[in-house]
């Protein structure tokens, strides 16, 4: 079971929102979520996923949970900063 996001680290929320995408085993099941949203949806045939959340304007964690049909699961979190030049 692995996951790996194409965000890595801190970034910026842009309206109040973060597109967060990977990579994980085909047809798994991930869920992502913040303290404002959660959202689940399933990685394509070669394990491919990406979806907009709502962090809020004072950003925040994301946490990224992906699981196998094996029940095996595995997760990662983002920290997402403060909009600014608001």
């Amino acid at each position: 079971m692995f996951l790996a996001l194409n965000t890595a680290g801190a970034t910026t929320a842009v309206n109040g929102e973060i597109l967060v995408s990977g990579r994980t085993l085909p047809n798994a099941t991930v869920l992502i979520y913040t303290d404002a949203d959660e959202t689940s949806i399933e990685s394509s045939g070669d394990g491919q996923f990406e979806s907009t959340v709502i962090v809020g304007e004072n950003g925040g964690l994301v946490r990224v949970t992906a699981f196998s049909d094996a029940g095996e699961e595995t997760s990662e979190t983002i920290s997402v900063a403060p909009e600014t030049g608001q």
